[in-house]
């Protein structure tokens, strides 16, 4: 299983699509996604996860919370 390095991917996406901070509830929101994605798909193309995270901070308003 693949592990998502959560400390270069938080703080690249603080910087380059959140303007530098994320709130607490935006930072449970992503984790959870990252969470399912290695639980379940992990051996699958991470282009998918890139799908899905691009897909919700344009769908929740970058809240990332359903």
């Amino acid at each position: 299983m693949s592990k998502i390095n959560r400390k270069f991917f938080f703080d690249t996406v603080r910087l380059t699509l959140f303007d530098g901070s994320l709130r607490k509830a935006q930072v449970q929101g992503l984790t959870g996604l990252l969470d399912y994605w290695e639980q379940h798909h992990a051996a699958k193309d991470d282009r998918w996860l890139a799908y899905v995270l691009a897909t919700a901070h344009h769908e929740v308003d970058r809240k990332m919370q359903p």
